[in-house]
């Protein structure tokens, strides 16, 4: 069924939406599943996912004591500043120093000024307690964990590669607009196992058969993802139309992708990827 730019639109493979009815998410590639972990091996992947967040949010100090840090450093400078200009005006007319007037202002600089220490006080400790740990060494060490973890529970070959498939979430509630695509671009292990071509993710196993595989074809739609996974900038992939179109929202645009066609009866099923990904798709395929 086309689109309104005459784009025929065909079922991607790796569609999620959620059923209201059923209250949980179903994807298009749920009946292709041919092994998942186990409910024990989710829960311990789950553990490493939360470590591996933790250890993204520790590359700074934590927002609450920045917060605290730059209040009663304010606090205490302004106050410092008041107190000292008002005892010149006031010794500059010979007014005479009475306390009380500033006892106020000499509170909130005190309190302030043991805040502020405090906070810093506290800020050494975290330092000191991360003292010799590279926190996006930390963080790329865990994200390495939890590949291997899943790749062993899941039985995932050492040979397999890692390419990037385009996932979206569809909502069925809302009517389609006339925009441009938004794709998930996920990094998923490729690989073959007896006759068949499997995309493994944490928890599962998708496998296709071979034999119902058709031919590569260039969808000639632009899309927008998120999320760039390759090392070299995406300037050197000109020849692909990308460009990066939103500097702080990291969001990139492509002029087409690759649809890998399914020929299987009552199931008009593709499977959607990047077009640079095509040689090594090719490569596995043969």
């Amino acid at each position: 069924m086309p689109n309104k730019r005459g784009v025929e639109v065909l079922k991607n493979l790796f569609q999620v939406y959620y059923d209201k009815n059923e209250k949980k998410t179903i994807a298009e590639y749920d009946s292709f599943v041919i092994r998942r972990v186990s409910k024990k091996q989710e829960e311990e992947l789950t553990s490493l996912s939360q470590k591996y967040s933790d250890s993204k949010r520790n590359r700074g100090m934590p927002k609450w004591l920045n917060l605290i840090n730059r209040i009663s450093f304010t606090a205490t400078f302004t106050s410092f500043i008041f107190l000292i200009v008002s005892l010149i005006v006031n010794a500059r007319e010979n007014k005479g120093i009475h306390i009380n007037e500033y006892l106020w202002l000499g509170m909130i600089f005190g309190v302030s000024v043991v805040i502020f220490v405090f906070s810093i006080v506290i800020a050494h400790l975290i330092k000191k307690k991360r003292k010799g740990l590279k926190p996006a060494e930390v963080s790329q060490e865990v994200f390495n964990k939890i590949l291997e973890t899943s790749k062993e529970f899941l039985s995932v070959p050492d040979s397999a590669k890692s390419l990037e498939i385009l996932m979206e979430e569809v909502d069925n509630e809302k009517e389609a607009k006339d925009e441009i695509r938004k794709f998930s671009n996920v990094l998923l292990s490729v690989f073959v196992e007896n006759d068949l071509l499997c995309f493994a993710d944490l928890y599962v196993v998708i496998g296709i058969p071979i034999k119902d595989l058709s031919e590569f074809e260039r969808v000639e739609e632009p899309y927008r993802f998120d999320y760039w996974h390759k090392s070299k900038e995406e300037k050197s992939y000109e020849e692909y139309g990308i460009e990066l179109i939103n500097k702080a929202t990291h969001t990139y645009q492509a002029d087409h992708y690759v649809s890998l066609t399914m020929n299987i009866p009552n199931q008009d099923l593709r499977v959607y990827f990047p077009a640079y990904e095509i040689d090594v798709f090719q490569t596995i395929l043969k």
